[in-house]
């Protein structure tokens, strides 16, 4: 999905080693609960659940994709950077904390 939507990003996690899954899969298990500010929570919870609940469609997946992604673009100049991996993880962390708006 990076690798489509942004692939100089992607192109260049893979120069320094860094596995997207480093960072998303934190994302998925907890449904962005320890990343989204409290106060903008509910609503993420409210789209993905209830605007994607069509049984036929996964539009709720793919809203939580498409958010990744809308972080991912927003910080894609700051991301590239920085040379080593750690230093982008420590990067995304501290920017979505920072955040209180992303919807």
């Amino acid at each position: 999905m990076i690798k489509r939507h942004l692939p100089d990003l992607s192109d260049h996690f893979t120069e320094i080693g860094l596995d997207p899954q480093m960072f998303t899969t934190e994302w998925v298990l907890d449904l962005f609960s320890h990343t989204i500010p409290l106060n903008l929570y509910g609503k993420f919870l409210d789209t993905f659940i209830f605007d994607g609940s069509d049984v036929k469609h996964n539009y709720g997946w793919d809203y939580f994709y498409g958010v990744i992604i809308c972080i991912l673009i927003c910080i894609q100049k700051e991301l590239m950077q920085r040379a080593e991996w750690d230093e982008v993880l420590l990067y995304i962390k501290s920017y979505i904390k920072e955040k209180d708006s992303f919807f």
